[in-house]
């Protein structure tokens, strides 16, 4: 779906060109939120650490209700992380897709601009560290819960209960989903160039 580029020159090709430049401005500061965004959900993930381990000392408290919870919300700021990778994907793909070819017929004389992001795709063939890093994440996850509750000397002469088996579908399903969409995220960076 690549627009068609305006032709025009003159006035009215500076008020585009300005439209234009106005919409890249929108995305760039949009991604600068998402970063922010992204950047402060890992000491959200620390605090919430810090919080289950201040509860599990605790004699009366029943550790199923702590871990499969914990691996669950853990699970889900993951998953924001990937959604935050496929956003700003989604924002360099328009950027690159559709404003490109809008305002390059607008320069004069013509040439090339916005050059990085087609310098680092050919830095950049394989999938990136960074792009299945929440999902390995989301398994250390599921990983961690499953042998806290088998190492749990609370747990040791019990059996699991129904809500370990239910804690253990959510945390699977999340881990699929983790999965399934850095496997997106990997796909739309590469049908950028």
């Amino acid at each position: 779906m690549t627009p068609e580029p305006t032709t025009t020159v003159g006035p009215s090709a500076d008020r585009f060109l300005k439209l234009h430049i106005a919409e890249y401005n929108a995305l760039t500061t949009r991604s600068t939120y998402y970063i922010t965004i992204s950047a402060s959900l890992v000491p959200v993930i620390v605090i919430l650490l810090a919080l289950v381990a201040q509860m599990w000392s605790n004699p009366y408290s029943k550790h199923a209700l702590l871990i499969w919870p914990t691996g669950v919300a853990i699970q889900f700021f993951l998953l924001a992380m990937i959604e935050n990778a496929q956003v700003q994907y989604q924002n360099i793909k328009y950027i690159e897709k559709v404003l490109r070819p809008l305002i390059g017929p607008l320069l004069q004389p013509p040439s090339g601009f916005w050059r990085y992001e087609r310098y680092l795709s050919d830095q950049r063939r394989g999938a990136q560290w960074w792009e299945y890093t929440p999902a390995v994440g989301a398994a250390v996850t599921v990983g961690a819960a499953i042998a806290g509750r088998l190492l749990d000397p609370a747990q040791r002469s019990a059996t699991w209960d129904a809500l370990d088996w239910v804690g253990v579908g959510f945390n699977a399903l999340f881990l699929v989903v983790a999965f399934w969409n850095s496997f997106k995220v990997v796909a739309l960076r590469r049908s950028i160039f």
